[in-house]
């Protein structure tokens, strides 16, 4: 009896496919930093912002699945989050990978919902980010594409709709004693290092200097490579010489 059973199981969880798929965008932890900072923009605007993502792996199925992350916590779409009175603004993502015997391409897409008035599409997206759908196919892009489309959210709901400006909170870490206003405008590494490149910039100079001085140095006489030496001058030598050469002697064959 068990073991007709055996192939009944199997088949069923091969159709059940994997437990949890794998967000091939945003992992964990990138789905937590991206409801923590939407969190800040809902507390100002009261408008609850997130993406919802679809992605259809016809390949091996490990990225099959629906993905979520919004102001109200990871794995809940913004457009079902509570306590948002003035609506929701949301990127609506799908991804498309075709199985690796298939012809056809792997694609992409993704519009704005939004609930709040002041026309905001995913043109403004685009514009302000200036990224496309098909760089989410990107594995390199893909997760700063996604992260700067949702993030873009809250300044154009600002623009468009009129809504309060989300403002960064100021630094409230105390300074460094040392800390001080230098009154002087312009680069503190040039300020800080001015001093050696100062000396840096004078010793190469000087190498210019004594290199061309080196060059224009006028040589002895008779040093240049294939001269001659000079000839010694001394008392002329005994006997007959050559009237060409009073220095030579003559061949005494010659004065026969």
């Amino acid at each position: 009896m068990r073991r007709a059973l055996l192939p009944a199981v199997a088949a069923v969880l091969l159709l059940a496919g994997p437990a949890a798929a794998e967000n091939p965008v945003l992992d964990a932890e990138g789905d937590a930093d991206v409801a923590a900072a939407l969190a800040e923009a809902q507390e100002v605007q009261d408008v609850c912002y997130g993406y919802v993502l679809l992605v259809s792996d016809g390949d091996t199925g490990q990225f099959s699945g629906t993905f979520a992350s919004s102001s109200a916590g990871p794995g809940i779409p913004a457009s079902t989050a509570p306590g948002c009175s003035r609506g929701a603004v949301e990127v609506q993502a799908s991804i498309t990978y075709t199985s690796s015997f298939s012809e056809a391409e792997d694609s992409a897409s993704w519009q704005v919902l939004s609930t709040i008035g002041g026309g905001l599409t995913i043109d403004d997206v685009e514009r302000v980010t200036g990224a496309g759908a098909s760089d989410l196919l990107d594995d390199g892009r893909s997760e700063t594409v996604l992260l700067d489309a949702v993030l873009s959210l809250p300044g154009l709901a600002s623009e468009l709709a009129g809504l309060p400006p989300v403002v960064l909170e100021p630094n409230a870490s105390p300074l460094p004693d040392d800390a001080r206003a230098t009154d002087t405008p312009g680069s503190d590494w040039l300020r800080q290092n001015g001093a050696v490149l100062g000396l840096c910039v004078v010793a190469i100079v000087a190498g210019v200097v004594l290199l061309l001085l080196s060059r224009r140095t006028p040589r002895p006489a008779g040093s240049e490579r294939g001269s001659a030496p000079p000839r010694l001058f001394g008392p002329p030598r005994t006997g007959a010489t050559d009237p060409r050469d009073p220095y030579r002697p003559t061949d005494p064959r010659s004065t026969l």
